[in-house]
């Protein structure tokens, strides 16, 4: 099994991997006026850590014309909303979750 971020790696980005090389992902912000679109990235525990996939969703974000990827404090740390928890402790989640969002924020100034 591979996540779709790696596919659009090995066949988008590096267009050696196909018949065609069509690199058709940069128009996402080329048309931006006022610079660059800053972006930050909340990892999928599963995809994270199950998956291993954390590095190419990244590095496809960091390829698109007109967007600056700036990492997020603490990415790698939970975001409160995996499996039941967030229904069976509302109030802890949305500690978590405000804490992840402060983090969020500050990649925009």
């Amino acid at each position: 099994m591979i996540d779709i971020s790696d596919l659009l790696v090995r066949y988008v980005m590096e267009p050696q991997n196909t018949d065609e090389g069509d690199p058709a992902v940069n128009q996402v912000a080329a048309e931006s006026d006022s610079g660059p679109v800053r972006i930050t990235y909340q990892d999928s525990y599963h995809l994270r850590y199950v998956m291993h996939a954390s590095d190419a969703p990244r590095r496809l974000m960091r390829r698109i014309s007109g967007v600056e990827f700036i990492e997020m404090k603490e990415a790698d740390r939970c975001c409160g909303s995996a499996g039941m928890y967030n229904l069976t402790q509302p109030e802890m989640v949305g500690q978590i979750l405000e804490h992840k969002m402060e983090h969020a924020r500050s990649t925009i100034w």
